[in-house]
This record gives structure tokens, sequence and C-alpha cells, in this order.
């Protein structure tokens, strides 16, 4: 049998065959394995890590996941000490849309859902949440930014839920020690960040230490934990809770009557232009 050699014209009159460039190929990939383990991480590796762009999870995406869903959302986690910025609270720094800049046609059944018959007294903006629902962290930056954006327009607030976890009721009796006592600001956002952040095991204890921790003196405190204002604003909460039949966090009521679609509504901006819109169909 006569073996062919097949050969290739490389460059201008050289003539090298198959077998020679498969040799020189081998032999090259041999002395690269062998290479000095820090020149090849220098050359092929860091430049790689180096230069990726860093992955940002936008609000909007976050916001469009459903009630039910059971995805959990990654995003950088803070230190221990640094509890009063809470990763879900990072989203404050982005540019905001103004709701004069939404140009929406809302339509019932789309972007809001009748859900009551008993109008609200007045406007209003109410978010139904969990300390204990990671998609209520999330929400948390958005809602924060609705009331700003709102600015007092319209009445916007917030009830706790009682039904998630072996300690909501704890968690209900803290954030009504938080909206009596004027230190929602000061808060609420560390003790999302203690339980979702942290990973802390909260109870009535922890959360006379959380608050502490966050400027309120243990005698204002155990002034306020066993006072009537706090128990008539928990009795208020789970009233609106079974009222609204609420079963699941987030949950946004406007007016009393509407249920806000958040796969449709999804920016601060948006629900603002919704809650305007809906307060200029019942109350004008």
């Amino acid at each position: 049998m006569v073996s062919k050699s097949w050969t290739y014209k490389v460059g201008t009159g050289q003539i090298v065959s198959v077998r020679s460039l498969l040799v020189a190929l081998g032999f090259g990939l041999l002395l690269a394995g062998c290479g000095n383990d820090d020149s090849n991480s220098s050359v092929a590796v860091e430049p790689a890590i180096t230069e990726q762009p860093a992955v940002v999870v936008s609000e909007e995406a976050i916001d469009a996941q459903p009630v039910d869903s059971a995805d959990v959302v990654e995003s950088q986690q803070p230190q221990p000490e640094v509890v009063a910025e809470p990763a879900a609270a990072q989203a404050n720094t982005q540019t905001a849309t103004t709701s004069s800049e939404v140009s929406i046609d809302f339509v019932e059944g789309v972007h809001y859902t009748l859900v009551g018959s008993e109008l609200s007294a007045q406007p209003e903006v109410v978010e139904f949440f969990s300390f204990n629902c990671i998609h209520c962290y999330t929400f948390s930056s958005t809602f924060n930014r609705l009331k700003a954006e709102l600015n007092d327009e319209i009445s916007v607030r917030s009830v706790h839920v009682d039904f998630l976890g072996n300690n909501g009721r704890d968690l209900t009796w803290a954030y009504a020690m938080m909206v009596v006592m004027g230190v929602e600001d000061q808060v609420k956002m560390p003790l999302f960040a203690a339980i979702h952040d942290n990973r802390a095991r909260i109870n009535r204890n922890s959360i006379a230490d959380l608050f502490a921790l966050h400027g309120v003196s243990s005698e204002d405190f155990e002034s306020y934990s066993n006072s009537f204002a706090v128990s008539g604003m928990e009795a208020r909460m789970r009233q609106a809770t079974m009222q609204q039949r609420v079963r699941g966090t987030p949950t946004v009521i406007i007016n009393g009557i509407y249920e806000v679609q958040r796969g449709a509504v999804r920016t601060p901006a948006e629900m603002a232009a919704l809650a305007r819109f809906l307060r200029d169909k019942d109350f004008s």
C-alpha cells in the first residue's frame, strides 16, 4: 500500500506536509501544558476576570416575578455590621422615572383588579407585607420610592400580616412598635436585612436588641411594648388583612378595592400614575 503525503503551500513558495503540521502542533500543546501556572493564569485567566462586567439585577426584573414565585434573587450580601444599608435598599440610588413621564392607558383586569366593594374614605395605597417574605424585601425599595413619588399627595402605608412564619405575630408587633414610635425609617430595613441577609433568628428579645442597635432606648422601648397604642395598631392591621382577604405578599391595594397587578405595573412611577388615575376615577 502506498501512503499518500498531502502537502499545502504556505506563504510564498513553501510546501509543508500535514504530518509535519500535526507534529508541530502537538509539541506546542505539550509545552503549554507544562508551563508555569502563574504565567498561564496571568495571560488567560486574569483578563477574563478583571474585564468581566458586573451583573446587575434590575428592580423591574425583580418586580416582574409572580408573588408566589420561589425564585431566590441573588444580590451582594452586606457585612453584618452594615445592617443599616441592606442590599435591597441599594436600588434607591438608581435614577427614577417620574409618573409625569409615564404614558399608560390603564385597563381594569390588566393593570388592576377589582377585589372589594367598600371604597376607602380617601385615596390611599396600602402594601400588605411580611418581614419573612423575601419578595417583600426586594419590593421594599420600589414601595419606598413610591412614597417619595406621591409625597403625601395620596396616603401611602404598609400593613404587616401574621400568616407567614411561626413568629408572624411577633413581627406584626414589631412593625406596630415602629409605626407608633415613629422609627420605621430607622428599623424596618435593618429588620429585613437581619432576617434575609444575616439569617438571624427573630423573637421579641432580638427585636428589642435591634431597636436598641438603631437608636431606640430601652426605656422608650419598654414603655411602648405593651401600650394600648401598639396593641390597637396590631388589631387594625389584622382587621385590614382579613377585610381585604389577603392571601399572599406583597399585595398592593388602592382605594380599598383595587389590587395592583404587579406584572403589568412594575415601577414606582407606574404605580404612582395608577394611584392618581384611580384617585381621579373614584374621588373626582
